[in-house]
């Protein structure tokens, strides 16, 4: 069992998150920082790996949400915002990293 790895590192990082389209989602963003639509966007995992012999498992359930922005003179925007939870599991075998997500069944209309 020479030369075996015995752990590996799931360290990581996101650098943008979003769905639908990426124009009406930056649009959104811009004219609408408050609406934070991306908000695993820079978002770092890392761990600690030295003198361990575990792995780990990064887990993200994400609720995702469809959205209409009703702005006077500017077009409707659809764009998804989401929740985000991450967990995390120390485990003795192969690590993995999951992204699971449920779209809403219901739309919110934001209106000025």
């Amino acid at each position: 069992m020479e030369n075996v790895i015995s752990t590996l590192d799931m360290s990581h990082s996101i650098i943008y998150l979003f769905f639908g389209d990426i124009e009406n989602t930056t649009a959104i963003e811009r004219a609408h920082p408050e609406a934070s639509l991306s908000k695993l966007n820079g978002h770092k995992k890392s761990y600690d790996m030295t003198g361990t012999p575990h792995s780990y498992i990064s887990h993200y359930h994400l609720e995702v949400v469809p959205t209409l922005y009703q702005v006077p003179y500017w077009p409707n925007s659809h764009v998804y915002q989401y929740t985000y939870n991450h967990n995390t599991f120390e485990v003795n075998h192969m690590p993995s990293l999951y992204f699971n997500y449920h779209i809403g069944g219901l739309t919110i209309v934001v209106k000025p």
